[in-house]
């Protein structure tokens, strides 16, 4: 028997929604898509012409509680549609949103696109391009959940924090299965368990990107001689000082307006209200 999500976790991108999916289909009430994690289901251009069955198929039996994570679905400016499409299939539905300090998230995900190779440009060449405000806007949280308010009730929306994840994690899990209405008595030991993601992501040279070409991009990745050779570490980025105000200040706008909705603070995102240097890119991995 097939039956569709009760719940999605909806981004963001590089704040531990990873973790949080695996964290979740340890208790015994939830079930998450397997398959895969990102099913993307509600972009055309992803998986959306597959059809319902094909999304159906990504969970069986009776399990009271079933969800996906897809961090596409806080990107507005990229698919607008998302949000409608959610409401129009699954109108009852519950979502999560995991936010991360934007200042941290950004460079994570910068560096997650250069090792995935998807991105080729300098840090500075992101910030400066003419679609800079696609990165830059996935971490405007406050910006991407009012595509949301317009279609579903703030209570049937749970904001969590990475930085909780990671610190208190079983406080926050719990907290996530309340919301989920499913026991919250459970835990679980990979909840503790984090690790470091930035510190085995490298950049590919030239040579590298050819190399790739010609042996596959597992071998790349797995075979420890090759990855040495072709591949160098990521340079770290920086802000040039006046951009990186302006884009402090961009967020931390967005982050104020976020805590009025929320009812909670997010003062301690150094990288917004402190604390500017640049800094390591740590767990969880999303």
């Amino acid at each position: 028997m097939s039956a569709l999500p009760t719940f999605l976790v909806i981004g963001a991108m590089k704040a531990g929604t990873y973790s949080l999916h695996n964290y979740l289909h340890r208790h015994p009430q939830i079930k998450m898509s397997q398959k895969r994690k990102e099913v993307n289901f509600f972009i055309d251009s992803f998986n959306g012409s597959r059809g319902l069955a094909w999304y159906q198929a990504h969970w069986s039996g009776d399990t009271p509680m079933r969800g996906e994570s897809s961090t596409r679905y806080t990107m507005r400016d990229k698919f607008p549609e998302v949000p409608g499409r959610i409401h129009q299939l699954l109108p009852d539905a519950r979502l999560i949103y995991l936010v991360r300090d934007p200042i941290r998230r950004l460079i994570s995900q910068y560096v997650h696109e250069v090792d995935d190779n998807q991105e080729f440009r300098s840090f500075e060449g992101v910030l400066t391009a003419p679609d800079r405000d696609l990165v830059l806007n996935t971490g405007r949280y406050h910006y991407q959940l009012q595509a949301y308010l317009r279609y579903f009730a703030p209570e049937s929306i749970h904001v969590a924090c990475f930085e909780d994840l990671v610190a208190q994690p079983v406080e926050t899990m719990q907290a996530i299965l309340r919301f989920l209405c499913v026991d919250a008595g459970f835990s679980d030991p990979s909840w503790t368990q984090t690790h470091n993601d930035s510190a085995d992501k490298r950049q590919e040279t030239p040579a590298g990107r050819i190399v790739r070409k010609l042996v596959g991009r597992r071998p790349m990745r797995r075979n420890a001689w090759l990855r040495e050779t072709f591949t160098r570490d990521i340079p770290r980025p920086t802000f040039d000082p006046v951009r990186h105000a302006d884009i402090v200040e961009m967020y931390r706008d967005d982050t104020e307006q976020l805590a009025h909705l929320t009812g909670r603070s997010f003062t301690h995102w150094r990288g917004v209200y402190g604390d500017t240097a640049t800094p390591r890119v740590t767990t969880p991995s999303s």
